[in-house]
């Protein structure tokens, strides 16, 4: 009797690990025709003075996107420069890249909008814009109501 609820647990696991998988597969699809509609979104809004507006009940914008990303061959070096120049960075080296991010933009922040020259040529900055959805608030109105 044991047995069998092992071997149901174990095939439910198998579809679910399936299913995770197809649903990876779909929001990688949905993502992408996201980002080709926002590719597209932007130049408009641009050509047309038209930086944010309201639809719907929601307020778009164009968001400007500054990412940091160490690269894995600079990581060593990265980690050496951040123990030898920051005693509060240890919780750094086994974290997500958006903490190392935030950090980066910190010591940036700290040292008067200019990298540090002991971080120079350990990491890689990439900017971009997007688009940025929120809901609006109740009763607000704004000249670009569509």
């Amino acid at each position: 009797m044991e047995n069998a609820r092992l071997f149901e647990l174990a095939d439910m696991l198998v579809e679910l690990k399936a299913w995770h998988g197809e649903l990876k597969d779909e929001a990688a699809v949905v993502w992408h025709e996201y980002e080709d509609i926002e590719r597209e979104l932007i130049p408009l809004m641009i050509s047309s003075e038209c930086l944010q507006f309201n639809r719907a009940g929601s307020d778009f914008s164009i968001a400007d996107r500054t990412t940091f990303k160490v690269d894995d061959l600079l990581k060593p070096d990265f980690y050496a420069a951040v123990r030898e120049n920051d005693e509060y960075a240890e919780d750094l080296f086994d974290i997500h890249a958006n903490k190392i991010s935030s950090k980066i933009r910190e010591w940036i922040a700290n040292n008067d909008g200019v990298t540090p020259a002991w971080l120079e040529g350990l990491f890689e900055i990439k900017a971009s814009q997007g688009i940025s959805i929120r809901k609006s608030a109740k009763g607000k109105k704004s000249k670009n109501n569509y």
